[in-house]
């Protein structure tokens, strides 16, 4: 399922699964269904996976971070904040924490987006709450700065990031290359 899943094509192939599984009387689990809301949610239908964790939290199915952080990732990539808030405050409601990938996910909307006013707020609250950015954080922040020609931001995220032991790569080195050549 999750090789069909991975295949975006192969959509309908997920569902002929689930309906195999049900048929021959053998139950799907939170396993599979997060393989399922990945599939959707990385394809495009955002609002699908969001509809298949609201009714699988109805049915009584604990559901982890990684099904929350795939709709958001789903619905962030769209540029739909108001939806990834929504998801946000669900995920909060069932006591789900978001982790590192969950705010890397937002993160990656508003830089896409140029927000980074926005992303800045996250990135600190994630501070605050003891989340420790990974590589792929800094990179995506100092992409999104260096988008708006903010490259003073995004080297003071370069020093941020070697003090707490993180070196930059050559994806980190080439943002900040664009990001100069965009301000001249």
């Amino acid at each position: 399922m999750d090789g069909f899943g991975r295949k975006g094509r192969h959509l309908q192939k997920v569902f002929g699964v689930l309906d195999m599984m049900n048929s021959s009387n053998v139950s799907p689990d939170v396993v599979t269904y997060n393989t399922l809301i990945h599939s959707l949610a990385t394809r495009g239908f955002a609002n699908e996976a969001k509809q298949i964790m609201f009714e699988l939290i109805k049915r009584g199915f604990s559901l982890d971070v990684a099904a929350f952080t795939n709709v958001i990732d789903g619905f962030s990539k769209k540029g739909n904040f108001e939806e990834v808030f929504f998801v946000w405050f669900c995920m909060s409601e069932h006591e789900v924490k978001p982790d590192v990938v969950t705010c890397s996910a937002l993160l990656n909307g508003y830089c896409k987006k140029r927000q980074m006013e926005q992303a800045n707020v996250l990135f600190r609250k994630m501070l605050d709450i003891g989340l420790h950015p990974d590589l792929i954080v800094y990179n995506t922040l100092i992409r999104g700065f260096c988008s708006v020609g903010s490259i003073d931001d995004a080297c003071n995220l370069i020093c941020m990031m070697v003090e707490n032991g993180i070196l930059p790569n050559n994806i980190t080195h080439g943002h900040l290359s664009l990001g100069s050549e965009k301000r001249g």
